[in-house]
Order: structure tokens, then sequence, then C-alpha cells
């Protein structure tokens, strides 16, 4: 038998040994990354399928992040996302439109008009009009 400590998931936090260990972990992490052996770490992943880790919880916060950076759009694979800012934001214009004709779905950051250009060019492609 091993004596330990258990610890819910709430008090973590909160305990000093934890969290000593938490940034020695978090420093190793960021020495690998500055070396190459480790990606640079991201706050926020243009396309949820690229999450290190998928649950509710990095889901909700990875959306949460983009939103509070203005991107509203996040990809789940072939599939667009849209969090409703409810204001104006300058991000529907020919500009973009230009921006993401003719370019490979997840190239560029995700926009409604990556969506459109996608099915606008499989359509040419199968010569089948949308009636």
């Amino acid at each position: 038998y091993v004596i330990a400590n258990i610890k819910t998931k709430f008090n973590l936090a909160w305990d000093p040994e934890y969290t000593l260990v938490q940034y020695y972990e978090d420093q190793q992490v960021q020495q690998l990354a500055a070396r190459g052996f480790l990606p640079p770490p991201q706050d926020d992943f243009a396309d949820l399928c690229n999450l290190p880790v998928l649950n509710e919880d990095t889901i909700l916060n990875n959306l949460r992040t983009r939103f509070y950076k203005k991107k509203i759009y996040t990809y789940a694979g072939s599939i667009l996302i849209a969090i409703n800012p409810f204001k104006f934001l300058p991000i529907y214009n020919p500009k973009y439109v230009k921006m993401y004709e003719n370019h490979q779905l997840g190239k560029l950051e995700p926009h409604i008009f990556a969506i459109a250009d996608v099915a606008y060019y499989a359509m040419l492609r199968k010569r089948i009009q949308n009636a």
C-alpha cells in the first residue's frame, strides 16, 4: 500500500506544492520549445481538431480566447463555428472576399468566405446547380 493524499481538481490550484510543480513543468516546456524539441505553445487554435487535449473545457476555453481576440470564426474540421459578437466587425468587405478566393480550407484564418469559396468551387467542379 502507498500512503497518499487524495486531492480533487478543485483544490489543486490553491495547493502551493502543486503550483510549484506546475511552475517547473511550465518552465521545462518553455525551454524545450525554445530549443525546438516541442512546438511553441499556442493560446488559441483556429481548428478545434488541433487542440492537444480535446474535451469540453478546452473547446470552450479556446472559443472564449478567440472571441476576446475578435476572432469569431473557428473550424472544427470542415465545419465553421461562428460566435455572434453582437457588434459590427470590419471583416465583410471585398478585400476579404479576394483574400479567401482560391485558398485551401484551413490555410488562412477561419471565415465564412472560405467556406463559401470551397462550396462554390466544389459546385463548379461537380457541375451541379443549387436550386
